[in-house]
């Protein structure tokens, strides 16, 4: 399967938005496949490649590292790939004649909030020469419309009707271009399980919904160990 998927019916975990090496500790002893690293230096969790270094020695060889950038350059993606960066995801445009460089795998980001963005998606599936569409790209990450905000993409209008029809067309799409499909925005322990039941998605990615409630910046060592354990019974119902 792409994306780091499991053989078989399973589903990835994604915890994104890593600043400290604790957090690095306590992934390792998560059932978690992916550490995001947001090198975005307007977002709160912005961490330096050389920051992410040093956190990478605590992870478990077996947690893939993403590196996780809005329209990144040339020298972004140099820099990302000689940090021992093991996927990259994308956030935005492409600055031109970048992606067309990029060895590592891509995740390509999508901010959706109605079901009619779909018709876009296909069409940006089944286009000649999207990035899409050639093999450059090896997962779609499906966002809230506002990355980073801690909320779902209104998942309400994709439970039943048109709104589901047009989803699952898009999972097709996926599938059938061996592209897979990341589950982001607003997840957390409580509804992460409803999510991979409406969606079926790959991988799940958290950020927001493990971090800390009591002022203090920094994921939360038991929401973490909550949300992989909820993203293991959701698993265990699919079979």
């Amino acid at each position: 399967m792409t994306a780091g998927a499991p053989k078989g019916p399973g589903v990835s975990v994604k915890i994104c938005g890593i600043t400290r090496e604790t957090e690095a500790v306590w992934l390792n002893g998560a059932r978690v496949s992916y550490a995001g690293f947001v090198l975005y230096e307007k977002s709160k969790r912005c961490v330096t490649c050389e920051q992410a270094k040093r956190i990478f020695k605590k992870l478990n060889k077996n947690i893939r590292k993403v590196a996780v950038v809005v329209r990144p350059d040339d020298a972004l993606l140099t820099e990302i790939e000689r940090s021992g960066f093991d996927r990259i995801q994308v956030h935005g445009e492409w600055l031109p004649g970048t992606v067309e460089r990029v060895k590592l795998p891509v995740w390509q980001a999508i901010n959706l909030s109605e079901p009619g963005e779909i018709y876009r998606l296909s069409d940006m599936l089944c286009q000649e020469g999207s990035p899409l569409s050639d093999g450059r790209i090896s997962a779609l990450l499906v966002d809230a419309k506002e990355y980073g905000s801690g909320k779902t993409f209104g998942w309400e209008q994709f439970a039943a009707g048109e709104g589901r029809k047009l989803f699952f067309k898009l999972r097709e799409h996926l599938r059938e271009n061996n592209i897979g499909f990341v589950l982001a925005g607003g997840l957390t322990p409580e509804n992460v399980g409803r999510g991979i039941a409406l969606f079926e998605p790959d991988v799940v990615d958290v950020s927001s919904g493990v971090e800390r409630a009591d002022g203090h910046f920094g994921k939360d060592e038991e929401k973490i160990r909550r949300f992989t354990e909820e993203v293991q019974k959701a698993i265990y119902k699919k079979n």
